[in-house]
């Protein structure tokens, strides 16, 4: 690969003594325009073969960005152990064979001694069997393409098993959304590949309670009422009253706020690809053109009075930045614009939402862009930092957990997370609006029902009254925790102007 630019990258803790066995270079390639790639090098300074050739392996098959910098992490991490532990020795058998076992029991119980010291300096503090399990699976993956592609052996060798049908029956049983009875299926045995090593299975502690996933209905007015920065009351709509999850509202541009719907003056705020979606734009001489949005961040936002080391030089799309790309890269899980009417906008839970999104959106513009010098902030994102450190730059995924944080505070509800408003939409479409989950898929823009299932949640006394409504008619029912939410006059945008 012809490298044009790198910049370099290393990660170290407080106690551990500076990683000196690799470093992972983030460079600018001509093979994969557009997108940053990691680069591994040795302590000898130069580039490891295996797992550079893995890297490449991963992006000709478009490997996102967030699982490559995490596969690539585990077999650095390893390699790291191994140096640590061994020192440049040659492995012998067992030593080779155990390896990835003493690796997973060093991430599952740490190496820190019980008198504080670490005699590998790794300063590993122990992590979740399920993180483990990750690590050994990335590992697994690099142990299949160096054996086909490099002919080397495996660092975790697997056993070949034959399973009876009652073994097949036992493990898609475990398994969620499989048939049971799959053991019934003509062939009765199946080959199954062991590894050598595999983490012990962590039981969850079922007396504990697990707390419900989807914001409280009694307090998300609350919520938004009591926060009165007109940004971060934008974004606490479209999350809980437009579905859309926290990396989702930083691809906004200023051109997707569309206006007001007629009918109701909600906001039409218009949602696309990060990279292929949609977009007009003015160039220098006012000739209008349309086009991806990729080609018009090239076009418009190239941004050379900047220096080259400066986050908003050559603007891309965020979710094409690497990791080390000044707190740009937001990732994007994928929308589905299903239905008729192309249907790519925001589905506002209640009207007066969109009203009341509307109203803070004029509000957001008067105080930060009226009177600005021109062509501030530089870049089309409609949400910015408001901190002093980087006013007017793009708002970062940590900018959006700190809103919410701080806005949960305020209210005094803790112990949720920015997804549990997405939830929240689910539960309030299917247990107080009843709406069809047919219709949820399509308002949360999910390609299947077995994603809208996981938030559309029906409340176990919704089901209960409507089984007295039809078997017991007679009997009076209940059901005031199940009506529309009461929300503010002063949301109602029309209301506000009178």
């Amino acid at each position: 690969m012809a490298v044009e630019q790198f910049s370099r990258g290393t990660a170290q803790t407080n106690l551990r003594v500076r990683n000196a066995f690799h470093e992972m270079l983030y460079v600018h390639t001509q093979q994969f325009p557009g997108r940053v790639v990691p680069m591994v090098l040795l302590e000898n300074g130069k580039p490891g073969y295996a797992i550079n050739a893995f890297i490449n392996h991963l992006l000709m098959q478009g490997e996102q960005e967030s699982t490559l910098h995490q596969k690539i992490s585990a077999l650095c991490q390893l390699y790291e152990f191994c140096k640590r532990r061994y020192g440049d020795r040659s492995l012998s058998e067992e030593e080779l064979r155990n390896l990835v076992f003493h690796f997973g029991n060093a991430k599952l119980n740490g190496t820190i001694q019980t008198d504080g010291t670490d005699p590998t300096n790794l300063y590993w503090t122990p992590i979740r069997p399920s993180t483990v399990k990750n690590l050994i699976r990335y590992i697994g993956a690099f142990d299949r393409f160096q054996e086909m592609f490099l002919g080397a052996r495996r660092l975790n060798p697997v056993e070949v098993h034959f399973q009876t049908a009652f073994e097949r029956y036992c493990e898609f049983k475990r398994r969620k959304d499989y048939d049971p009875f799959i053991h019934l299926f003509p062939s009765r045995s199946q080959k199954q590949l062991l590894p050598q090593y595999k983490v012990q299975e962590h039981r969850r502690d079922l007396s504990k309670r697990r707390q419900q996933k989807a914001f409280p209905v009694g307090h998300i007015v609350e919520l938004i009422d009591a926060t009165d920065e007109p940004r971060d009351k934008m974004l606490l709509l479209l999350m809980a009253f437009g579905s859309l999850r926290r990396s989702e509202p930083l691809h906004l541009l200023h051109e997707d706020v569309l206006g007001r719907f007629k009918d109701t003056g909600a906001a039409w705020v218009r949602l696309a690809d990060p990279v292929h979606g949609e977009v007009s734009w003015l160039d220098d001489n006012d000739q209008e053109h349309s086009g991806p949005r990729q080609r018009y961040f090239a076009s418009i936002y190239k941004n050379d009075h900047f220096p080259p080391v400066h986050p908003l030089r050559n603007l891309m799309p965020r979710c094409r930045y690497g990791r080390k790309g000044h707190g740009m890269q937001v990732g994007f899980k994928g929308m589905t614009f299903s239905g008729e009417g192309n249907n790519n906008f925001v589905h506002w839970l209640h009207e007066e939402a969109g009203c009341l999104f509307w109203k803070s959106y004029q509000e957001y513009m008067d105080r930060y862009f009226h009177g600005k010098p021109k062509h501030w902030p530089y870049h089309p994102f409609l949400f910015i930092r408001l901190d002093p450190e980087g006013f007017g730059l793009p708002l970062t995924i940590p900018g959006v957990d700190k809103v919410f944080e701080r806005a949960t505070r305020r209210i005094g509800v803790t112990g949720y997370s920015t997804h549990s408003l997405r939830h929240f939409y689910g539960y309030y479409t299917a247990s107080v609006l009843r709406r069809p989950i047919e219709e949820a898929q399509v308002c949360m823009h999910h390609a299947t029902v077995l994603s809208t299932q996981v938030y559309y949640k029906t409340d176990p006394l919704v089901v209960r009254s409507e089984l007295l409504s039809v078997t017991a008619p007679e009997l009076p029912q209940n059901d005031t925790f199940m009506h529309r939410l009461d929300l503010p006059k002063s949301w109602n945008f029309d209301a506000v102007i009178r």
